[in-house]
């Protein structure tokens, strides 16, 4: 493999060996772009706060934790713990980026992961890594070749093209990389593998799964994966991003087209998201078959099924950030009973209309500001650290309906807290505002909120009012935000449990399946089970198919399977059948 060493302007740098002169870059600040087995990162010192600024500044990256690449596993073992289940994790031949919580012996820049509790750490995995350190550097930044959020680079020119006001130096090869690759990430939790991004090592994951059609399944708009059945097997995609970048849609595209050819398949059944506005229903259009229409958290449910081998009908908890609903809402907050055909709504978190569209999601503020004016509180009092007048243009267009979206999502409510504690009134990466505030919590607290739960017509609905209620009086009382924030999850965790003994009672089930992308809160999951265990059910979470949007494309296509080989047509179920010829297979 011919490696160069070249300048950020294309030049080459002619040395005898560019590894080591590249590592004495690192070790002046510089930041380098080399190309690995499936694309660009960047690379500096992760132990020279200015090199990792820079970087920051440079990939327009504010806050985003960054990945580490460590020489070796006794200097990771110097800064994080580790289990046995950790250790082989790092260690193994599909070298994943492994979440570790720091030890007390961490002492790597905080503007490295600012903050936060757990480091995205991994080690060598490709012959060039160990040759970056050198003989003095230990850790390194190992991040995605890219600007903030857009796909990851992976051809020669464009790279030099897009990443040359970031990159100092580049490293490249000639090889040719057809699809980009991101690395994996992982975690560990009750002793388990969880696999939060698939790709490198892990992708595409093959699940035995007898269709009974070629099909394929579109996945959601962000943190996109597909997913495609053939010969009593069904394989998820590697971990594609979002969707709505046109280079991150090409790739996609590009990626489908890779699957079909290899595994000379023709699809005969298509399957995608019910929300009307996603980009990847462009796919869907241009495809022949039967198109199957799946909603976004039924899909969820069964993606946790379908790694669990569940036909049954279950009690289907899914906690989200945006999914649409069959009514025209935004869910996210949801209680289902069904199996993988159908499903019924049998209980949400109540609705708020939160004023804003997807600027709302970006900006938190508005989120509170619109929960403050559902519960017809004074806004301005307990906002009064913002830009007034643009509250008072939130509040007017609430008023008028104007720009505004109704939302049962969980993902919101944690948003609007966030914001009320005035932890994030702007993201800059996605669910920084829950993850913000578990990263806060004081485990010692066992307080907890009021709430509501209302029969609405046997649709269950839970009230945010009390809750809500506890944390403004909390935040008036100057409570700290670290046993304000355990008092909300431990809430929620009661929520739930309650809610799904509710269920239980009236629908006669015991099996609970806990899937969507807020379950990646390890201390709301971890709580849930416990109490859920105790109260005795059989529960099952996502593991091997992340619980992230990531996990949506198996969902769909087991969906779209389980309603080919069923009569049902319609109502309260979870997919619309738009080809009549259905039925004739």
């Amino acid at each position: 493999m011919n490696m160069r060493l070249l300048t950020n302007k294309g030049e080459e740098i002619e040395c005898k060996d560019i590894f080591s002169k590249a590592a004495g870059f690192i070790r002046k600040g510089k930041i380098i772009a080399v190309k690995g087995m499936g694309g660009f990162h960047l690379t500096c010192d992760a132990e020279n706060r200015y090199a990792i600024d820079c970087l920051r500044n440079r990939k327009k990256r504010p806050h985003k934790p960054f990945a580490i690449m460590a020489k070796n596993l006794d200097l990771i073992k110097e800064i994080c713990d580790v289990n046995p289940v950790e250790e082989k994790l790092l260690t193994n031949s599909r070298r994943p980026i492994v979440l570790l919580y720091k030890n007390v012996s961490y002492n790597l820049p905080e503007n490295l992961v600012s903050d936060m509790k757990r480091v995205g750490i991994m080690l060598p995995y490709a012959s060039i890594h160990p040759r970056l350190f050198g003989e003095s550097l230990n850790f390194l930044v190992m991040t995605s070749g890219n600007m903030s959020s857009t796909p990851i680079q992976y051809k020669n020119s464009e790279a030099i093209h897009h990443l040359s006001d970031i990159a100092d130096y580049f490293i490249l090869h000639d090889n040719t990389i057809e699809i980009p690759l991101e690395d994996s990430v992982v975690k560990v939790f009750e002793e388990q593998e969880i696999i939060v991004r698939g790709g490198r090592g892990y992708a595409p994951i093959q699940l035995s799964i007898n269709t009974k059609g070629t099909i394929l399944a579109l996945g959601s708009e962000q943190k996109n994966t597909f997913s495609i059945s053939c010969n009593g097997c069904a394989y998820l995609s590697q971990f594609f991003g979002d969707l709505k970048y046109m280079s991150a849609f090409e790739v996609y595209e590009k990626g489908i087209k890779k699957y079909i050819n290899q595994l000379n398949l023709k699809p005969e059944i298509i399957a995608f998201d019910l929300h009307p506005s996603f980009v990847n229903r462009q796919c869907a259009d241009k495809m022949n078959g039967i198109k199957i229409q799946v909603q976004h958290h039924h899909a969820h449910m069964v993606s946790c099924m379908v790694e669990h081998n569940i036909f049954k009908n279950v009690i289907g908890v899914v906690y989200d950030g945006t999914g649409f609903g069959t009514d025209g809402g935004f869910w996210g907050g949801e209680f289902f009973v069904g199996g993988r055909g159908d499903f019924t709504r049998a209980a949400h978190f109540k609705y708020v209309s939160i004023q804003g569209g997807d600027q709302s999601i970006r900006e938190p503020w508005r989120i509170a500001v619109s929960y403050l004016y559902a519960l017809d509180y004074d806004v301005e009092k307990y906002m009064n650290n913002l830009n007034l007048d643009e509250v008072d243009i939130v509040i007017q267009a609430l008023k008028s309906n104007l720009n505004c979206y109704k939302s049962s999502s969980l993902g919101r409510l944690f948003d609007c807290v966030s914001s009320l504690l005035c932890l994030c009134h702007y993201i800059t990466y996605e669910a920084q505002g829950a993850i913000l505030l578990e990263n806060i919590i004081d485990e010692g607290e066992e307080g907890s909120y009021g709430y509501r739960i209302q029969n609405n017509d046997g649709c269950f609905e839970i009230d945010y009012r009390e809750i809500l209620e506890g944390i403004l009086e909390d935040i008036g009382d100057k409570i700290d935000n670290s046993i304000i924030s355990a008092r909300f999850h431990n809430t929620l965790i009661k929520i739930t449990v309650d809610m799904v003994i509710i269920i239980s009672k009236l629908y006669d089930l015991n099996t609970v399946v806990l899937s969507g992308g807020c379950f990646e809160n390890t201390y709301l999951l971890g709580n849930i089970l416990k109490r859920l265990k105790e109260e005795g059910f059989i529960t099952y979470y996502n593991q091997r198919i992340p619980t992230n949007d990531s996990g949506i494309s198996i969902g769909q296509l087991a969906v779209a399977d389980a309603k080919l080989r069923s009569d049902d047509k319609g109502g309260q179920f979870s997919c619309v059948i738009e080809d009549k010829t259905l039925w004739e297979l």
